[in-house]
């Protein structure tokens, strides 16, 4: 270009000395590069990529429901279908944490869930009674003496011995979540309608037995299972603040703070005019039967299908009861689960499940009972009815 050239090219020219043939070079290789990206349409060439859609709770299965004898526990008339959606767990507070130690078994030990699994209740709860390593056994680790029959309307005692027999006072202490549950049993008043003062020292309790569980297989494929319906929070030690609030929070069943779903379900109240009401843990009631504040008073057979196994050697038992002189005519226990299980199948069924949740476990066709309350926010009870 002629020297004495002036106007705009003449600029051009500078500019382009000044920037510098390599830096031109480099700067159209990247354009050309890009616009052959966009043409072979990449991964964001239609916009982002569509988010995963919730998986929803456990659907009502179509199975056959075994018949229900079972008293409504608290008598409230909470509402029915199908449960709500639960908010994920709010981000954790400072000085609030639940201790959560190593787990024995760790995460990468625990199975997926399978895609069954997600979509039906009953195979979730058969692959829990799979993963229940603790789970202790009738006619090996203890005795069941059955005695007589008795029927839901019963009014005399058909046992005039004990239910659980040759018992080793160290059955508890293999398993530390044996042993921080039992440490619970002890922190509530049975009367109804009293409200529950809560220690520092049963604060720590609660928070002893949580973090035993979450080590366990149990808890920790409940926590995948509902983490993939996106119904818990991912990490483990926020799992274990949601067990805690939702099996421990006090609220008002009588009177205010007078119970909590772990007070009923595990350990039992006593209402005034109603009786015996909750009280569905094995563990607690052979405790209760040794310190004579329990009395079995006959077994009731389930109707419709058998036990596939003798009654002496089953873990799942109806019976009636008497707890502090009140009659409760059947309650139904599962008999030898570890407080793992328990925890983990509840918790699924009142955050995944419905109001009647069909299984099977062991040949025995069971219907696990969940009532809520306070729009659905709330756990009233949980517990088997066998069939």
């Amino acid at each position: 270009m002629p020297s004495n050239e002036k106007g705009p090219m003449r600029e051009i020219v500078a500019l382009l000395k000044k920037i510098g043939l390599p830096r031109i070079k480099k700067f159209l290789k990247k354009l050309f590069q890009n616009s052959d990206d966009k043409a072979a349409g990449g991964a964001w060439a239609n916009g982002p990529p569509q988010q995963p859609q919730q998986q929803q709770p456990y659907q009502q299965q179509q199975q056959p429901q075994p018949q229900q004898h079972q008293q409504q526990a608290g008598g409230n008339a909470w509402a029915n279908g199908a449960p709500q959606n639960h908010q994920q767990a709010p981000p954790p507070q400072q000085n609030q944490q639940v201790p959560v130690a190593k787990p024995q078994a760790t995460a990468t030990d625990t199975p997926e869930p399978t895609q069954e699994e997600m979509n039906n209740f009953a195979a979730a709860a058969a692959k829990l009674w799979e993963l229940d390593g603790n789970r202790l056994q009738p006619g090996s680790d203890f005795v069941l003496n059955l005695q007589q029959t008795t029927k839901v309307y019963g009014t005399t005692d058909r046992a005039s011995e004990s239910l659980f027999k040759n018992v080793s006072p160290s059955l508890f202490q293999r398993f530390p979540t044996y042993v921080t549950f039992q440490k619970l049993l002890d922190n509530y008043t049975a009367q109804g309608g009293t409200a529950e003062v809560v220690t520092a020292e049963e604060i720590r309790e609660q928070d002893a037995f949580i973090a035993e569980i979450c080590k366990t297989a149990p808890i920790q494929y409940v926590h995948k299972l509902l983490v993939a319906m996106q119904l818990a929070p991912r990490e483990l030690a926020e799992f274990g603040k949601l067990i805690k609030k939702i099996w421990f929070e006090l609220y008002k069943r009588e009177a205010a703070n007078d119970s909590s779903a772990f007070e009923h379900t595990f350990i039992g109240e006593i209402k005034r005019g109603q009786g015996v009401i909750g009280f569905h843990n094995w563990i607690q009631f052979m405790l209760e039967e040794r310190s004579g504040n329990a009395d079995y008073r006959g077994w009731i057979t389930p109707r419709g299908r058998r036990f596939d196994t003798a009654p002496e050697a089953a873990h799942i038992l109806s019976f009636q009861l008497a707890w502090h002189g009140e009659i409760k005519p059947v309650s139904t226990f599962f008999i030898g689960t570890s407080p793992e299980f328990e925890i983990a199948l509840y918790t699924l069924a009142f955050m995944a499940g419905q109001e009647d949740n069909a299984v099977v476990l062991e040949g025995v066709e069971l219907n696990l009972k969940v009532y809520r309350f306070q729009g659905g926010k709330k756990l009233g009870s949980v517990f088997p009815v066998s069939g």
